[in-house]
């Protein structure tokens, strides 16, 4: 039904998102973005596409919101912290926050 009920009292669950900049968090934490990655990709059938329009939905959150949430609805934060592979890689484009939370007693 839900995540909480997933995972057993004392459990361990991995989170990552998109972690939220200066500039970047629109209204509500949410931003369309048009995807340039996709332009003159090629399909399966080796054809080139042109997906010069693919626009995707982007939440980015703080590490405030994310552990507020967490222990706001009964998990217990592990760890935290924010990996950014935007230097090591040409098709990651935002730095992703990640904890690490065991759910704590009922």
């Amino acid at each position: 039904r839900d995540l909480r009920s997933a995972v057993r009292v004392g459990g361990v669950m991995y989170l990552s998102l998109k972690a939220g900049e200066d500039g970047q968090v629109g209204e509500a934490g949410e931003v369309f973005h048009v995807d340039a990655r996709y332009v003159g990709s090629t399909t399966d059938g080796g054809e080139v596409a042109n997906y010069a329009d693919v626009r995707k939905l982007y939440s980015y959150y703080t590490e405030g919101e994310v552990r507020e949430m967490l222990e706001r609805i009964g998990w217990d934060v592990i760890e935290m912290g924010v990996d950014d592979r935007r230097a090591r890689s040409g098709y990651v484009s935002h730095p992703f926050l990640y904890a690490f939370a065991t759910r704590s007693k009922e």
